[in-house]
Parts: structure tokens; C-alpha cells; sequence
């Protein structure tokens, strides 16, 4: 009977000897906080750059303009621009200035990479407005928010002074 007592009495020690080893790996975990995720199973995660497009000239947008704004990599002075990310506005009946955020994800962000904002905006598929420079963005000191200002492509002529909607319009920024 006392080995049946010392084996039950044995196997109850190494019971507790499993139970209390695993509560003091759990509070050790627990303690060290959740498990943090790697980069290789976790998607970066997406970032922004915002904004807003005004017009510097006297101008009206019909029901068929499209304002396209652009986040674009111009590193490679061998290579053409890559569009990291876009985002088309319908001005149809909104107030400038138009409010813009793209989203772009961190990772084909390098340090030292050269990023600009650029837009156009175009009325049946003609291009009408444009930025004359890309704004800079993200890297080497610039700001992840900018006015982009469009300016008039071409010459003037007396359909862009809006007369179609019975009024004029001025644009400013």
C-alpha cells in the first residue's frame, strides 16, 4: 500500500511541477507582452500623403472635368516616374479647394528616393490644368501635406470663361 500511495504521491508532484512550469511561462509571456508580429506575415501598412488642388487662374469646370492627383517616384533620372498612387476627383458641382489623400504603402518608400505630388485635370478627356512642378513629399525633410496649385495649359480662349453655366467663376487659392 505505501507504494501505491508514493506512486500516486509521485505522479501528483510531477503534476504540479508541469502545472506550475506552465503558469510560469505564461506569466512570463505575459510580462513580456503580446508576441509582436514579423514583417514577413504582417502587410505594411499603408500610409498618406493629403492635400488640397486649387486653380490659379480664372477658369469653370464643366460636368465632364476630372481632377487627377498623383503620388509619383522620379529617383531614377534613367527611368521613367512611378505612380506609387492616385486619386481621381469629380469637381461637378464642389467648391475649390478639393481635398485629396493617397495612400502609398511605406515600404517603396526609400530614404533617400525623391517623391513629388503632381495633378491635371482634364474635360472630356482633353487636358486642360496642370502643375508646372511636382511638389515634393514624404523624404529628405518634405511634408506629407501640399497645396497643389493647377495652372491653365495652352492659351485662353472665350469657352474658358465659363459663359456655358451663365456666370463667371473665379478660382484662387
Amino acid at each position: 500500500m505505501n507504494r501505491i500511495n508514493f506512486t500516486v504521491l509521485l505522479a501528483w508532484l510531477a503534476c504540479v511541477l508541469v502545472v506550475a512550469a506552465t503558469t510560469a511561462g505564461a506569466t512570463a509571456r505575459q510580462a513580456a507582452g503580446p508576441p509582436q508580429p514579423t514583417s514577413a506575415t504582417t502587410p505594411p501598412r499603408p500610409t498618406t500623403v493629403k492635400g488640397t488642388v486649387t486653380y490659379g487662374e480664372l477658369a469653370a469646370l464643366t460636368a465632364n472635368a476630372v481632377v487627377t492627383v498623383q503620388l509619383v517616384d522620379i529617383s531614377a533620372a534613367d527611368a521613367p516616374a512611378v505612380i506609387l498612387g492616385e486619386q481621381i476627383i469629380d469637381p461637378a458641382g464642389r467648391p475649390v479647394p478639393f481635398e485629396f489623400e493617397i495612400r502609398y504603402d511605406p515600404a517603396s518608400i526609400k530614404p533617400d528616393g525623391e517623391y513629388v505630388v503632381g495633378a491635371n485635370g482634364t474635360v472630356d478627356g482633353k487636358l486642360v490644368f496642370q502643375t508646372m512642378k511636382g511638389l515634393g513629399v514624404i523624404t529628405q525633410g518634405q511634408p506629407t501635406m501640399v497645396e497643389v496649385v493647377l495652372a491653365k495649359v495652352g492659351p485662353w480662349s472665350s469657352s474658358d470663361l465659363g459663359l456655358s453655366s451663365g456666370c463667371l467663376a473665379r478660382f484662387s487659392h
